[in-house]
């Protein structure tokens, strides 16, 4: 019993190193709130495998900011169920890993309030979301986890490209992806 709960503190306390990690990585000028932009990071460590996917809300859902109409909470039920059923999401390449759970850490996450010069009103302000996406498996042979590939592009088309990084015990990356290149070689 007491060595589950410390493998779960550990595995917990290596998902929060990547996030962290991953937003060293942003602030490094990779991870801008960007339509058409998102960013997935990996974490490989014993037989866990996780996955945090984190894309602008237009893209996903088609819209910013919190849902006001019917319309755009139908739009959010539809895409959050869509990301849940991750098969339309990834194909994992052996490994035999199975989901343990799919969480939306966050639908309206990220707001940023940025001024858009491009605008025909000079210092209009909009509102921009971000949606986070958790997903964790259990992998029974973790060492033949060869690649993932991203399928994210045939299934939310305004997704053009994907900033892509992980780690795991033999090293770390970092790729960009789109819908020609989905593929991440892992190991």
């Amino acid at each position: 019993m007491m060595k589950k709960n410390l493998e779960k503190i550990l595995s917990f306390s290596f998902l929060f190193c990547i996030i962290l990690f991953s937003k060293t990585f942003a602030e490094n000028g990779h991870k801008v709130h960007e339509h058409g932009t998102s960013n997935i990071t990996i974490a490989i460590e014993n037989n866990d495998l996780q996955i945090q996917l984190e894309a602008p809300l237009i893209d996903i859902a088609g819209f910013e900011g919190e849902p006001k109409t019917k319309l755009q909470k139908q739009k959010l039920k539809e895409a959050s169920n869509k990301l849940k059923n991750w098969e339309d999401i990834f194909k994992l390449a052996t490994g035999s890993c199975s989901k343990d759970r799919v969480t939306i850490l966050g639908e309206h996450k990220k707001k940023q309030i940025h001024n858009h010069k491009n605008h025909h009103k000079k210092n209009e302000k909009n509102i921009h979301s971000d949606i986070k996406i958790l997903y964790e498996f259990n992998c029974a042979k973790p060492n033949n986890f060869k690649f993932l590939e991203i399928k994210l592009f045939e299934t939310f088309p305004n997704i053009r490209k994907i900033n892509a990084q992980w780690t795991t015990a033999s090293g770390q990356g970092q790729k960009a992806l789109n819908k020609k290149q989905n593929k991440l070689i892992i190991r």
